[in-house]
C-alpha cells in the first residue's frame, strides 16, 4: 500500500484542493492507497486565534473565527468540485460537506464556550481544539474523492493511534496502535482511507 501525505498547502486553496483530488483518483486507481491529511492552509493559526479568544473570554470572537473557518471550508470544497462532477452530483455533495463540517463547527463552539467560563486552556484542551482542522480536512476530502468517483472514507486517526499522555509532545504506542489500525483497515475495505494526520488518543479515551 502507498501512503500518501497531504499537507496544509496542498489542501489549502481550491486549485491546490482540486489536484489533491485528481491524484488521488489517479493513485487509487494504480492500487492501494491510503492518505494522511493535514489541516488547511491557515486553519491552525484560525484555531489557536479562536482558543487565545475563548480564554480571555471573548467567546463572540472565538465563535466568529470557528465560522470563518467553517465557512472557508465550505467554499473552498465547492469551487474544488468545479469540472469534477455533474451539477446535481456535485450539488448533493456540497450539501453533504456542509452538513459535516458545520457539525464540526457546532462542537468546537461548544468547546471553547466551556472554554470561556473557566478561562483556563489546558495542553490537553489545546490539543483537543487543534483537531478539528484535521478532522474538517479529512471528512472534505473523502467526500470530494468519492463524488470524483472512488470510494473513499474519512478515518479520524484517534480511532487507532495510540498515545501516552504527554499532550503537545504525545509518543505513540506502536505495537498498540498497529493493533488498532488493522482492525479499522478491516471495517474500511476497499475505499480509500483518508487519515487525518496531528491526531492520537490516550489508552483512557483522552
Amino acid at each position: 500500500m502507498k501512503v500518501h501525505k497531504l499537507g496544509g498547502s496542498s489542501v489549502g486553496t481550491p486549485e491546490r484542493l482540486g489536484r489533491a483530488i485528481d491524484r488521488v483518483v489517479y493513485e487509487a486507481r494504480q492500487g492501494p492507497i491510503a492518505v494522511v491529511v493535514s489541516a488547511m492552509a491557515d486553519a491552525t493559526d484560525v484555531l489557536l486565534e479562536a482558543t487565545d479568544a475563548a480564554a480571555r473570554e471573548d467567546f463572540a470572537a472565538a465563535q466568529a473565527a470557528v465560522r470563518r473557518l467553517t465557512t472557508a471550508a465550505i467554499d473552498s470544497a465547492a469551487a474544488a468540485l468545479e469540472g469534477r462532477a455533474g451539477p446535481s452530483e456535485a450539488w448533493a455533495a456540497q450539501g453533504r460537506i456542509a452538513r459535516e463540517v458545520r457539525e464540526l463547527g457546532d462542537t468546537l463552539e461548544r468547546l471553547l464556550f466551556g472554554v470561556s467560563l473557566v478561562r483556563v486552556v489546558s495542553p490537553e484542551t489545546r490539543d483537543l481544539v487543534l483537531s478539528f482542522g484535521e478532522r474538517i480536512s479529512a471528512a472534505t476530502l473523502a467526500e470530494l474523492v468519492s463524488t470524483a468517483g472512488v470510494a473513499a472514507v474519512a478515518v479520524d486517526a484517534r480511532r487507532w493511534t495510540v498515545t501516552d499522555d504527554r499532550f503537545g509532545e504525545a509518543r505513540v504506542d506502536l505495537e498498540a496502535s498497529r493493533v488498532a489500525l488493522a482492525e479499522v483497515l478491516r471495517e474500511v475495505g476497499t475505499r480509500v482511507p483518508i487519515h487525518t494526520g496531528f491526531l492520537g488518543r490516550t489508552t483512557d479515551g483522552r
